[in-house]
């Protein structure tokens, strides 16, 4: 069966920066830090350090995590409506895709931008190729488009541009896992 890109709620690319997120906010073992003893050990210093570094990270990539989101919307919202053929909904799908695709490089350069902990510099890095990865899928979808160069072979060019997109959304998901080192299969 067939599972269009309208129908995940959150496609594999947000769920890495969730990824990123979710292993910043916890750091080392929970996401609230400990009430310090009247005479801090050296362990608990460099604990409330680490959980502070994990937090101030947190903190910095939540802003761009919104940012792909709302990019990563709008591309299911800009072929909710194309037709079969080119016409001006080819165009407005176009200009959509290619502002969405101009907003992930964004993201992807913002992130790469931040100094991540240690230990989330490889996620981050799959996370920023992840999101490059998929602003190339976007543009190419939005030159297509902008061309309106209809071809016979694409009965359905709504389920083929949401097939490409998923397809690459997927396996940025699965680079990002492996770095993270999971193995579960993209959402």
């Amino acid at each position: 069966m067939h599972r269009s890109f309208t129908a995940r709620s959150r496609p594999a690319l947000l769920l890495a920066f969730g990824v990123v997120v979710a292993l910043a906010a916890i750091g080392c073992g929970g996401g609230s830090e400990a009430s310090p003893s009247p005479s801090p050990t050296p362990i608990a210093s460099s604990l409330t350090e680490k959980l502070q570094e994990f937090k101030g990270y947190a903190d910095q990539v939540q802003p761009i995590y919104q940012e792909a989101s709302a990019a990563v919307t709008s591309v299911a919202g800009a072929v909710s409506d194309l037709s079969a053929r080119p016409d001006q909904t080819w165009t407005d799908s176009s200009a959509e895709l290619e502002t969405a695709a101009a907003t992930l490089g964004t993201a992807a350069t913002d992130l790469e931008a931040l100094t991540p902990p240690a230990s989330l510099q490889a996620i981050q890095d799959n996370v920023v190729a992840a999101l490059r990865s998929a602003q190339k899928v976007v543009y190419s979808t939005s030159s297509y488009l902008a061309k309106g160069v209809y071809t016979p072979d694409f009965d359905d060019i709504k389920s083929q541009i949401e097939e490409k997109v998923n397809s690459a959304l997927a396996a940025a998901w699965g680079s990002i896992l492996e770095a993270a080192g999971g193995s579960s299969p993209a959402p």
